[in-house]
């Protein structure tokens, strides 16, 4: 496959460049300002390009070059813009847009909206989600597939390659009719430079043909339109196919014609192959998955699966051999997807329950919530506590209560099975009984609050509380949650989700809901209940009002439970509902759940748009609860999708005045965790370790007694907190400190949590990156390789959070000297990335990165070299990732100064740091690096002017390092390794430089020496000793 002509001209320019110097020109694609190529496939390639007249970013698809005339390039052309436009009516939100279609230098190409993301493929790899997730994403791809068939196009290529997830977790279809438009760019070439005849125009739709009269083209001399949906499968020569093997549909293999239910079954094959992890159709060979597809011959059901078998059922049916016997459309096929019958069980336990939606009936005592005052006195409160009487009985009587602890100790048993452990021995006691033990105490404390309410209101001396409806509709919400919790609970085990993979992660998150149940004894709090939960004045908004609330609980717990895109999807067809009502803090409240669903089910983009609203919204309706949580939501959404901001910091300062009238210890401690991530992202990492203090004082006051496990046990939210200030003052460089809180950290969270929790894993990550920075490399070792054998054992070889757990754990053994094991940790963690994120991804640069210093450190300098530069090709054609550059850039320095070339080493080390200056600023600590490196190749250069030059750099490096351990102790500065080394390069350089400096070279070698032998580097201590000897005996 040759060049095309963009990576031509950018070659000659390069040449032009070197030989003549000036700039390097901006390559254009029609009117389209190339920035970097995306990708390449066998179509062609794909640029990233700005539109200089709407100033937008597209995505340009080139195809591979064909020889032929100008005229008939004009000819083919002209054809294949009628083709085009025909493609450009297609408007949906789940396809990828066409903007334009022309020809640049011989070469089709097609202007298209560009998605920032990445394939469903990689996201697939990447993520690992459950089926749901995976069902989700699919039906938005459906949807443009649906979207496409109405209008009369059909894909005949789709595969989840051609599907893009976006940053905010939208999918869209790509490459629609861009196959077909591939061969028959061929075929109209070839036709209008002679070289074959024209095809018949049999089975032409009568909207091309129309089109392609209006153009004034000879419709006879034309191919024919797009298939919309027609018979006619006559777009390639006879036996050429459109479409990839693994996901073509039967009439695709036997070249019969096509429609709709061709890309049905299409997506079927891809759909089954994501929820099972094997392909529909068993073959080794084109002829065996020929034989296979065209004979209906599906793969078995592997065994252990945990898909529902109704949803296989429906996917299967979309994979029939006989076009008639699949779903009638696309969009039949994704209502069938999407009636999931676990949620329709839910909703009939929760209708079993017997529960008057906020109108509570217990024993004799009633409260009809739109007339509180009305209320009907009966005998006997403790009826209220009862769970074989009043109100608990439905939602947490004996029989529902013995179905959730068979589910609870099923799903046990699997977890233990899926470790690999004793039942019971992946947590310190078993989840199940743990859950279990939470909702009985709810179930108590419900209880003994309602008794009390009702005792108020009997009690004729009490004071006359005008709140009492305020208070019920508090307790009913808090019912409601254990109640969905419990159905949730059986819906699950019914569903088989306690029988296969990942049940310790389900179980997890079911303990999460179990801990954000409401405390039913907060509803006695009237300042409190009433700043919550905003009550409408309007009497026909009062029940609305109440209703739509309790449906927003039992929202909220499936998401804590786990089950994001149900309820997603059930908060947006409430936040609608509410704008309808017109009760803005209720809309508030509605909107930002709907934005918490989003974060949660990873829609970065989306969420920040919906959390901002829901703020501005809670604050015109002076709903500060909610302008707390949904800003302190946003923060983070914010700092997923993009670097911390003037803007943020702004609107953080109002978030913060809202707490000091309104805040808890719980948003104080959310809001000071956030603060940690923006001060951290914004380099201000004093700053963050200020709010990671905050955050961990309050979590403990808001968590101490609350929790799985009470008492000194502590809680998963106070161990995610120390974890947030460990890592701070990980990047502060202060071991002791970090140390201490990360060890608390990751005993407690393994008390509430399995193994493979995040919470568990990043404390543990943590622990170890500290304990190398203490010196401790045996430990730091012992803790990041037990990370790795949890995430494998968790999520499989491939994953991408092994890639990163592998990446931690080489940075360890390189400093032990291990070059072997960094370079076969590197080489895993490279592949998995390469394969999961693609090759041109910025994590891939950072492995390469990590893997050029140990195989400089092996003396490779050649595969160091290699390997360093295309870090570098990487991150040069990336925005925003200067530091990055600026750091392979000084590793090449150092490659070649190890080579022997220090003048060159010169040249790349000064690029280092005037990057790093751009990026970091003059005055920032971490550049003495950078100035040490290059201070370094100077010496090596020999030349008096060199030496002084890096006299002066290496002095200012380690005034920077001194300036840094201002506030530490004196043992700190006696062990830094880092306060060493740049003793020591000081001293060398002062050496080089000989008369009087020689001396003072001297004794700062001695003082780095003693640094390094107290720090237990004994290496470092030899190499200065060493010189120092050779020094004396020059001297003798």
């Amino acid at each position: 496959m040759g060049m095309d002509s963009v990576q031509q001209q950018a070659i000659l320019d390069k040449v032009a460049q070197r030989l003549f110097g000036g700039q390097q020109r901006t390559h254009v694609i029609g009117r389209f300002e190339v920035a970097r190529r995306l990708g390449v496939g066998g179509m062609g390639v794909v640029y990233l390009a700005r539109d200089p007249d709407l100033d937008r970013m597209v995505a340009i698809k080139l195809l591979h070059p064909r020889r032929t005339t100008d005229e008939a390039l004009a000819r083919a052309e002209a054809r294949m813009r009628i083709e085009a436009q025909a493609m450009a009516r297609l408007s949906h939100p789940n396809v990828v847009h066409i903007h334009e279609v022309g020809v640049h230098h011989g070469q089709l190409f097609l202007a298209m909206e560009y998605v920032a993301g990445e394939t469903l493929d990689q996201w697939l790899t990447r993520t690992r989600p459950g089926w749901r997730r995976i069902v989700d994403v699919f039906c938005q791809a459906g949807a443009g597939l649906a979207a496409a068939h109405e209008a009369g196009l059909v894909h005949r290529d789709f595969k989840p390659d051609n599907v893009l997830v976006g940053d905010d977790g939208v999918a869209k279809v790509t490459d629609f009719g861009v196959a077909a438009m591939g061969v028959r760019w061929e075929e109209f070439v070839a036709t209008a430079d002679g070289s074959a005849s024209a095809p018949s125009l049999a089975g032409a739709d009568e909207a091309l043909t129309e089109l392609l009269e209006e153009e004034g083209v000879d419709v006879t001399q034309t191919l024919n339109g797009i298939q919309h949906g027609s018979s006619s499968n006559s777009l390639t020569d006879p036996g050429t196919r459109i479409g990839t093997p693994l996901y073509m549909s039967p009439e695709q293999f036997l070249s019969a014609p096509t429609d709709g239910r061709s890309d049905q079954f299409s997506f079927c094959e891809a759909l089954r192959e994501a929820l099972l992890g094997q392909h529909p159709f068993n073959a080794e060979s084109l002829s065996e998955l020929t034989m296979a597809v065209t004979t209906g011959k599906l793969q078995a059901r592997p065994e252990g699966h945990t898909v529902p078998a109704w949803l296989l059922d429906v996917v299967e049916r979309g994979l029939a051999k006989n076009p008639e016997d699949r779903w009638p459309s696309m969009g039949e096929l994704i209502a069938a997807l999407r009636n999931d019958p676990q949620a329709q069980r839910r909703q009939r336990l929760s209708a079993a329950a017997g529960l008057v939606l906020f109108g509570v009936l217990a024993g004799g005592v009633g409260f009809t919530l739109a007339e509180p005052e009305a209320a009907q006195v009966g005998p006997d409160c403790s009826v209220r506590a009862s769970r074989s009487e009043g109100p608990l009985r439905a939602v947490w009587g004996a029989e529902r209560r013995d179905a959730v602890a068979a589910a609870l100790t099923k799903a046990d048993a699997a977890a233990s099975a899926e470790a690999g452990v004793p039942e019971g021995a992946y947590a310190r006691e078993s989840f199940g009984a743990r859950v279990l033990a939470a909702l009985d105490g709810h179930a108590e404390a419900w209880g003994s609050a309602a008794q009390e309410a009702c005792e108020v209101v009997l009690d004729p001396s009490a004071p006359a509380f005008g709140w009492t409806a305020e208070r019920e509709r508090c307790l009913e919400l808090s019912r409601v949650a254990l109640d969905e919790l419990g159905a949730t609970i059986l819906a699950a085990g019914e569903a088989g989700e306690f029988a296969g993979e990942r049940v310790a992660a389900r179980l997890d998150r079911i303990a999460a809901a179990a801990e954000s149940l409401p405390a039913p004894d907060g509803c006695a709090e009237y300042e409190a209940l009433v700043a919550r939960h905003p009550a409408p004045v309007e009497p026909a908004q009062i029940d609305a009002v109440a209703a739509m609330r309790g449906e927003h609980e039992r929202l909220r717990v499936q998401l804590a439970a786990g089950d994001e895109i149900a309820a997603l999807d059930g908060a947006r067809n409430l936040l609608a509902r509410a704008q309808e009502l017109d009760f803005a803090p209720f809309t508030a409240e509605a909107r930002a759940l709907v934005g918490r669903a989003e974060l949660e089910a990873d829609r970065g983009h989306a969420a920040v748009a919906t959390l901002r609203a829901a703020m501005l919204e809670a604050e015109a309706a002076g709903h500060e609860r909610v302008t707390i949580e949904a800003g302190t939501r946003w923060i983070r959404a914010r700092l997923r999708v993009e670097s911390a901001s003037p803007e943020l910091f702004a609107w953080s300062e109002l978030i913060a005045a809202k707490l000091e009238r309104r805040g808890d210890a719980r948003t104080w401690a959310d809001y000071h965790c956030a603060m940690l991530q923006a001060r951290n992202a914004a380099a201000e990492h004093e700053r963050a370790r200020e709010h990671g203090e905050a955050c961990v004082e309050h979590s403990r006051v808001a968590y101490g007694g609350r929790g799985l496990q009470r008492g000194s046990e502590g809680h998963v939210d106070i161990a995610r907190a120390l974890t947030h200030l460990a890592h701070t003052e990980l990047i502060l460089g202060e071991a002791d400190a970090g140390l201490e809180h990360a060890t608390e950290a990751a005993t407690m969270a393994r008390r509430h949590r399995r193994e493979a929790h995040q919470v568990v894993l990043w404390a543990n990550q943590t622990k170890g990156q500290l304990l190398s920075l203490a010196g401790d490399f045996e430990g730091a070792r012992t803790v990041l390789a037990h990370n790795v054998d949890v995430l494998e054992r968790e999520l499989g070889p491939e994953h991408s959070s092994l890639a990163d757990a592998l990446g931690k754990l080489a940075q360890v053994e390189l400093e032990l000297g291990d070059l072997d094991g960094a370079r076969r940790s590197l080489g895993r963690a490279l592949a998995i990335h390469t394969e999961s994120l693609g090759e041109h991804h910025v994590r891939v640069a950072a492995d390469l990165g990590a893997l050029a210093r140990v195989e400089l450190d092996a003396g490779a300098i050649d595969d160091a070299r290699a390997t360093i530069r295309r870090a570098l090709t990487i991150v040069e054609r990336r925005t925003g990732h200067r530091l990055e550059t600026a750091t392979f850039t000084g590793i090449l320095g150092r490659v070649e100064l190890k080579a022997g070339h220090p003048a060159l080493a010169v040249i790349h080390q000064r690029r280092a740091l005037e990057l790093a200056e751009a990026t970091l600023g003059s005055e920032s600590g971490h550049l003495h690096y950078f100035l040490a490196d290059l201070g370094t190749a100077l010496v090596a250069e020999g030349r008096p002017e060199s030496v002084r030059e890096a006299l002066e750099l290496h002095e200012r490096a380690l005034a920077m390092v001194e300036d840094g351990l201002e506030g530490a102790s004196q043992a700190e500065r006696e062990t830094s390794v880092v306060l060493a080394g740049r003793l020591e390069d000081l001293g060398r350089a002062e050496l080089a430089a000989g008369g009087r400096v020689a001396e003072q070279g001297r004794a700062r070698l001695s003082e780095a020496q003693a640094i390094y032998l107290r720090a237990g580097d004994l290496d470092a201590s030899a190499s200065i000793d060493a010189l120092l000897d050779t020094l004396s005996a020059t001297d003798r």
